[in-house]
């Protein structure tokens, strides 16, 4: 944020001192160590708020998520594991299309990962891999080629 405020006040003082009133932005972007582009945008939210609290961060969440599950299927989906504790998303989900048809189900793979949220599901223990008994193939050879 210091390099940014120091940024567009350098800007306003080039283009103060200036004659025509024209900042060589590719020199002061090269000075501060970003893009053109970055200078050219902060100097634009300035520019529009006339602040310099607009050149903070800003959140990188989109606005809308389309493919998002609404509330009201994702309590039935809780519901559901709540009563089969032992189940799985795919029968969950098979459960769930056979109840209730006429509503548009998530895959197995998105109901896994809505029962993660909510803590319902504990992840699978890793197996334990045994190594393999190490044998010494060679033990009777005495000699180069002759095995």
């Amino acid at each position: 944020m210091k390099e940014r405020t120091k940024f567009v006040l350098e800007w306003e003082r080039r283009r103060d001192d200036s004659p025509d009133g024209r900042v060589n932005i590719s020199e002061l972007t090269r000075k501060y160590g970003i893009s053109r582009q970055t200078g050219y945008e902060w100097l634009e939210r300035y520019q529009r708020s006339g602040s310099l609290d607009s050149l903070a961060d800003r959140s990188s969440r989109p606005l809308t998520s389309p493919t998002k599950i609404s509330e009201g299927i994702e309590v039935l989906i809780v519901a559901a594991k709540k009563a089969y504790p032992k189940w799985g998303p795919r029968k969950l989900r098979a459960l769930l299309v056979d109840r209730y048809p006429q509503r548009e189900w998530p895959s197995a793979s998105c109901m896994n990962e809505i029962l993660k949220r909510h803590g319902l599901t504990k992840p699978r223990r890793k197996r334990r891999r045994t190594p393999l008994p190490v044998t010494a193939p060679f033990k009777s050879c005495e000699a180069p080629n002759a095995v």
